[in-house]
């Protein structure tokens, strides 16, 4: 059926290794008497893909289950508070809940992805059918065949036509509305709209874990005399930076604004040596 992203309370207080973020598999299975194969499958799954130093959690319950009376609740508890693992096996008393590391935090997490996901308002789709492998630009038709419904959050709220395009900026993720995938887009114009929210650039860290600058790269252009007065600079690449970049000549206190603004470190290029090299103009969008 799909996974589901469920973010939950951002509090200095609480340890996490991403986010403070749980996924919630939504599968569908023939009945209730699968539930100790269902759970034999998801430990060697978490056994063999969790990041060491986490606290993974797996937490079990069928729809429809009178469990998620109380795990619904306890889900948006978690997106608003800080909770306990007590509160966690009390939200989940009936249905599966267990720990498999560390300090069995990761119970907390597992109880409130569940209830978060069967309360059906909330949360990301990171996966869904063919999610990952739509084009950047995709027809509403197409979407709606895939179940995604694709909803205008823009002041009009006007209804979309099957063969609108959607730029999905390379990062197609519904949310959970209604218990269904949801995709919500705001108009760019001539039956163009696009999707609401972006993939977000991870930081570069260090060993030490401190996030590092971005970079700029540029290169003092050929065949400008000392006394023209054209940008003598050429911006070449960027690098840890969420950036777009129009222009392809700059003065050297324009890259200095630039990188001061950003946070970034400037680095000259050295040319090679020989009569026979020629300028390469080109300007890099990242």
């Amino acid at each position: 059926m799909g996974v589901v992203r469920q973010q939950l309370l951002l509090d200095d207080s609480i340890p996490y290794t991403s986010h403070n973020s749980s996924a919630c598999a939504v599968i569908e299975a023939p009945d209730p008497s699968s539930t100790d194969d269902l759970i034999s499958r998801a430990v060697k799954h978490i056994e063999r893909h969790f990041i060491q130093g986490s606290d993974p959690g797996l937490c079990l319950a069928y729809e429809g289950h009178p469990a998620l009376s109380k795990l619904i609740p306890f889900g948006r508890e978690c997106a608003t508070k800080i909770v306990t693992q007590k509160e966690a096996l009390q939200a989940a008393s009936g249905v599966h809940l267990s720990g498999h590391g560390g300090t069995n935090d990761g119970i907390i997490g597992a109880a409130a992805a569940v209830g978060l996901t069967a309360y059906g308002w909330g949360g990301r789709f990171i996966e869904f059918g063919r999610l990952r492998k739509f084009p950047g630009e995709v027809r509403v038709s197409v979407l709606e065949e895939s179940g995604i419904a694709v909803v205008s959050i823009d002041r009009d709220a006007q209804i979309l036509g099957p063969e609108n395009v959607i730029d999905t900026k390379e990062w197609l993720r519904p949310r959970l509305w209604g218990g269904r995938p949801v995709l919500p887009v705001a108009p760019r114009g001539n039956h163009l709209w696009e999707t609401v929210g972006e993939r977000k650039k991870k930081k570069q860290t260090d060993k030490g874990g401190k996030t590092m600058p971005g970079k700029i790269f540029y290169r003092e252009r050929l065949q400008i005399g000392k006394d023209v007065k054209r940008p003598r600079f050429m911006l070449v690449a960027v690098a840890g930076l969420d950036m777009k970049v129009y222009g392809k000549h700059l003065r050297k206190s324009e890259l200095e604004q630039i990188a001061k603004a950003v946070g970034a470190k400037l680095i000259l290029l050295k040319g090679g040596e020989g009569k026979n090299r020629r300028e390469t103009e080109a300007a890099v969008e990242t």
